[in-house]
């Protein structure tokens, strides 16, 4: 999955905000209260549907005295296909578009992040959306674990697969026999050198 733009409706300070993310590494450089943390909390509410890192109440997201329409829009690709998901807060809905399919309901969107961009909410928790404090807790976890963890992020399963299935071609191949004749060959070379 790759988000390719955000776009953020009176949320924080931002009244009207768009931002378009090239591929690669991203960084957001910005003064104390420019609203960083702001669009990093939106992308990962928009995602979870889980406002907790903004406080209590969806309602405090809201600018300040701003009666106005308000959301969180993220547009972006995944395997091919293009998506648009949209957290409303003013007024309350929610909208998910990938290829031809369209979701309106909270939990079926939820469901659908999880099936369609293949993104559990448990692994945005603990590997894309991390708490600065606790960017290095991969360390801390055991060799298994950070493995397990290493396969899922990277998509080593497929490598894995690959490697069997070639592994296995190699192996029934043991059966044929090789002939080294790479002497031979040398010396026939050596002579026609010496001829010409």
């Amino acid at each position: 999955m790759r988000i390719s733009k955000v776009e953020l409706k009176n949320i924080g300070p931002h009244k009207n905000l768009t931002v378009e993310f090239g591929k690669g590494l991203i960084g957001l450089v910005g003064s104390n209260g420019a609203g960083k943390s702001t669009l990093v909390n939106s992308i990962y509410a928009a995602l979870t549907n889980d406002f907790s890192r903004f406080g209590n109440a969806k309602a405090d997201i809201i600018t300040n005295g701003t009666t106005e329409n308000s959301f969180i829009k993220i547009t972006g690709e995944h395997l091919g296909n293009s998506f648009e998901l949209v957290r409303w807060l003013r007024p309350n809905k929610n909208e998910f578009r990938i290829g031809s399919t369209s979701y309106n309901k909270a939990t079926d969107i939820n469901d659908a992040i999880v099936t369609q961009l293949n993104i559990p909410k448990i692994m945005i928790d603990k590997y894309v959306f991390v708490d600065q404090w606790q960017m290095f807790a991969f360390l801390d976890q055991s060799a298994a674990e950070r493995a397990k963890t290493f396969q899922y992020l990277c998509g080593t399963d497929a490598a894995a697969s690959a490697y069997k299935v070639c592994n296995d071609f190699v192996s029934r191949q043991q059966l044929v026999q090789v002939i080294d004749n790479s002497i031979e060959l040398q010396e026939t070379l050596n002579e026609q050198e010496t001829t010409l």
